[in-house]
Order: C-alpha cells, then structure tokens, then sequence
C-alpha cells in the first residue's frame, strides 16, 4: 500500500465536477437524483469545460463493482420485458490512472460471467480528483452484450475511488443500443470495493493503447468536414428522412485520408465516449470474418475453397452434402433451402433453435439436417447463417489438422496471421464460440469504429498489395473495382454477393457511362460499410431494419466523382 500511495503527487487546483461526484457520497440523494436517466452533462464535464485535472502519476489498483439487484427499466417501441435483462452482474476490472487524466481499464476485452443475462466491457475513461484529498471522480464506458448474441447496449458507470482502499457507491446507465427487438433504458446504482494495488501488466497495457491510438486514421468531425467541403450534402450524409435519427448508433466515412466521425446519439443526449461506443458486427462478420478468413486461407492453401463440405464435417456426411464445397457455403449456394424466396428460411420461426443454441452439437445439427437439397450446388442464392456457421465449423477443422489441435481459427489464423499488423483493439480480437470451441463466423464480432475502418481500409488495399494475403481472384469478385461485376447475381433487384460481400449496382443512380458496382457488407437490424473508389468508405449501425444509404453515396459522389458520368463522357 505504502508503495502505491508514495506514486501519488497532488497538486492544487479548482475544478468544475460533474454532479454526479457530489451526489454519490449519500445513497439517499443518489436515490432522490436518479428516478430517471440523467443527462449525461451530468455525469462527465466536456473536456473544454473543465480545469486540467490534478496530477495522478501511476495510481493502479482494482475495483469490484456489485450493482443492486434488480436495474430500473424504461422500454421502447415493441420491446418485451425482460426480467433476466435487469440483472447486472458483478462486474470486476483493474484501473490505471495516468497524469494526463486518462482512466485505462486493463481488463478492457469482454468479459464472460459464468451465469446470467449479460457478458460486459468497461472501457477507458475520465477521472477527476476530489477536493481536499477525498479521491477521485471517474466515469467510464459501460457496455452490455447479450449472451450468446451479438446485440449491444451503451452506457456509462460513474464512482468515487479513494486513494486508499475502501468501498463506495456507483450509478450507471444504458440509454443506447445496436439491438432491433429490444431497447431499453437501464438504469441503476450499486456498492464498490476498491484496493489500490501495482499491476504487473498495466505499463503494457497503456504502451499498447497508445500505440493503438497513434495509429488510428486521423478523425474530424462533422463540422469540420462541412468547412472543408461547405457544398456538401449533409442532410443526405447524415441520413436524414431516410434513417430515423433515434435508430442511428453510429455514422461516418473516410474520405481524403480522414475518417469524419458523426456524434453519437442516445437517449441521454450524445454519448460522451463515441470513439468507444461498442459496435456489433452482426452478419458484417460474413465479409470481414468469413469472407476474408477464406480468402487468405485459399492464398495460403490454393484450392481449400474447393474441398467438399463432408470432408471436413462430420455431420454432413450425407449423400446430398457431398457435392457441396466450401465456396459454396460462403456464396450461400449449398442447394440446401425450405425456401427460395429472399431471407424466408433466414427470417422463418425455426432459425431461432440455430441462433439460439448454446452447443456446438445443436447448431450444427441444424445447419445439417434442417434443409433439404432442392438444387445442384453452386446454382441458387439462399440466404442462411447457417451455412456460415458450417463453413466456418470447416474451416477450423482444417487448421486443428493442418497446424494443430489447439490452433484457433480466430486468434491464430485470423487475428494473428491476415490482421496481425492492423493494431485492433482487444475488443475487436474476440469473436463469439458455440460450446465446443466452434466460431459463430457469420456473426458474433464486435469492434469500434476504428477498428472497422482499419479492417475495411486494409481489405481495399489487398486490392493492390505487391505481397497480398487475400486470393486476388477471389478478392476480385468480392470488391468490384472500377465497371462491371464478376460476382454472383442474388436475382434480387441490382444485388449480388461474392465470398461474402454484397454488391449493389449503382450505374443509374450515378449515372455513369459504364456499368459500375459497389461492394458493401450489410448487418441484422440496419448496418451497411459500403467500398468506395479511391479507397473511401461510408458507413452506419443502426437497428430500424432500414437500409438506405444510396443518396449518401450520391453525396460523396458530388463531392469527388465515383465513376466517369453521361455528362463527362459527352463533353
């Protein structure tokens, strides 16, 4: 203890806190102050706002956070109550505080309880230090995932830590999400147990974020972008009347070699943390992971992508899977389907027993058995997740025979092979396991929006890599470069999908002189990443089950042309 507390220096100064500071010293007026959600104004002070905090040279220790036993709740549109969401776990985590005022959470990957509802991040924060050497002030990103799922919901936790060991109270709320059937505000305090204590890991940790931060895209913000370009549309960027504003999570675009990052909303006002608001993957994971995680094994392995499905899985061993290969299963071309009609067997009552099951065993078995053989191979475009899972159930089974029974197709092939020098964040390295050490693949990541734009920045540039790790013919396919598309028509509208990746032909509404497609990788509830020429990418997370993003990419358009017009042509 001694040895922590001699890492202290103090120096003084007046700053203005947040409300929150002085209303958790009693449980009585936290109580009387938080019948409903606060504002967040309340709980963190804008940076410009507030004095330069006092000086905390290396303070560590960890922190036991025991939330009451049942969250406040507030439901929005056709949510349905949920007892077991209202039920917080105790959440554990381990703190650095440095001299620049930076909160780090060393523990900032997802953690797992064993039991319950919810699996949980808490991020990197503020801290602000308490007159008269009471402690300090800290406030720091909470975010709550769905066990087993991939929905996320957003919010803050708020403390007061002494400088020695002791216990105290929090609050914390969640009044955002990524999560189309259920929306809630939850809302809530609870006692804290804090032991100030080195940590043998912490100097790394805050060498790799900063890392990490130094290598981010450079970002501006909206306002700054409308400067540069003040004939831009910023109505049609930021999707209004074609999104509704209260279902947006996250917007943004990288043009010109700067990722412009909107604010991010949420019931509270907006979310004081937007480069950590926790974004879910949802089917995104199909290009990204699975897509992507083929492609560079194909490079690796040439002609993987043509092994028989019954190959590799023992479950599908029957006669109507032997024809089927692994390309197949990534195109969404098994032959296997109830129904042919656009996503009926991906929306159909008995796709929750896969999305639902827990084990390896039952996914599988679904992913099997559930679907007849009604085509050759190769032929039609059948939407299913399923089909994901068993490519990705494959593909580990490859890497346990070829590198190893304790090799993960994951960690050792995806995030330490293709991605290893992108400098993700811990979060973005995981990725949801049935039981039995299977990945979802289609499915069940989640990351930050620089993480995406690092992947979808890196997956553009394979494009012309002179050492590529991705197959090019395959990755050709995939991202369309500049007219025509050798991909796969979904004989839906002006779509198609290639290894994992839609495409949207776009050659009308742009008008240009030859046909031109856009490659994009779309999520459940309303997620779209679309590739842009020029390396340039538009992106946006919400869950209103609405997708339109066209008249933004018109936008961009105006700005710095896509393709070659009717109107240049002729002139």
């Amino acid at each position: 203890m001694l040895r922590v507390l001699a890492l202290l220096l103090i120096t003084p100064c007046c700053q203005a806190l947040p409300a929150m500071a002085d209303w958790l010293q009693s449980p009585t007026l936290l109580a009387e102050k938080t019948r409903v959600p606060l504002h967040y104004d309340q709980l963190v002070q804008p940076l410009e706002a507030s004095a330069e905090p006092q000086r905390i040279i290396d303070l560590q220790g960890w922190l036991r956070l025991t939330p009451g036993p049942v969250a406040n709740i507030r439901l929005y549109g056709d949510s349905e109550p949920a007892p077991a969401a209202q039920q917080l776990p105790t959440m554990r985590s381990r703190w650095l505080f440095d001299k620049q005022g930076l909160s780090l959470s060393v523990d900032d990957g997802l953690q797992e309880p064993k039991t319950g509802h919810w699996d949980y991040v808490i991020g990197h924060g503020r801290y602000w230090t308490l007159p008269e050497e009471q402690g300090l002030y800290v406030v720091a990103p909470l975010h709550l995932v769905e066990k087993n799922q991939n929905c996320v919901h957003n919010g803050v936790v708020a403390m007061r830590l002494p400088f020695t060991s002791g216990k105290g109270h929090f609050y914390y709320q969640i009044t955002s999400e990524t999560c189309a059937y259920f929306k809630a505000d939850l809302w809530g305090t609870g006692e804290l147990d804090w032991q100030p204590k080195l940590l043998a890991d912490a100097t790394d940790k805050l060498k790799a974020y900063r890392q990490r931060q130094a290598s981010k895209l450079p970002g501006i913000s909206i306002e700054q972008f409308h400067d540069r370009y003040p004939q831009a549309d910023m109505d049609a960027l930021l999707l209004k009347g074609a999104v509704a504003a209260e279902d947006i999570s996250q917007l943004g675009w990288v043009m010109d070699n700067a990722h412009v990052r909107a604010a991010c909303p949420s019931r509270s006002g907006d979310y004081p943390f937007c480069e950590q608001l926790l974004l879910p993957s949802f089917s995104t994971a199909k290009s990204f992971i699975a897509g992507n995680g083929l492609m560079y094994l194909e490079h690796r392995y040439p002609g993987l992508k043509d092994v028989k499905v019954s190959a590799l899985v023992s479950q599908c061993t029957a006669p109507s899977w032997q024809q089927v290969s692994l390309l197949d299963l990534l195109n969404m071309r098994s032959g296997h389907y109830l129904s042919d009609t656009y996503m009926t067997d991906e929306g159909a009552a008995h796709s929750q027993r896969f999305f639902n099951a827990v084990t390896h065993e039952d996914k599988v078995g679904y992913a099997c058995k559930q679907f007849p053989k009604q085509a050759a191979a190769g032929e039609r475009f059948v939407y299913q997740s399923s089909q994901t899972y068993l490519l990705g159930t494959a593909l580990q089974q490859f890497v346990w025979e070829q590198m190893g029974s304790k090799q993960s197709l994951i960690k050792d092939v995806i995030e330490d092979g293709l991605y290893r020098d992108l400098a993700l964040s811990p979060i973005a390295r995981y990725h949801r396991h049935s039981e039995g050490g299977v990945p979802f693949f289609g499915y069940g990541s989640l990351m930050y929006n620089s993480d995406l734009v690092a992947i979808a920045r890196f997956t553009q540039a394979q494009r012309q890599a002179e050492q590529p790790r991705l197959d090019s013919a395959m990755l050709a396919q995939a991202l369309p470069q500049g007219t025509g598309y050798s991909g796969h028509h979904t004989g839906e509208g002006q779509l198609g999908y290639a290894n994992g990746y839609w495409a949207l032909e776009v050659t009308q509404s742009l008008e240009c002189n030859k046909p031109t497609w856009l490659a994009f990788m779309s999520g459940y509830g309303g997620v779209t990443v679309a590739f842009l020429p020029d390396n340039r990418l538009f992106y946006y997370f919400s869950d209103g089950h609405v997708y339109r993003w066209l008249a933004a990419v018109k936008a961009l358009h105006a700005l710095a042309p896509l393709c070659q017009s009717n109107t240049e042509s002729r002139s």
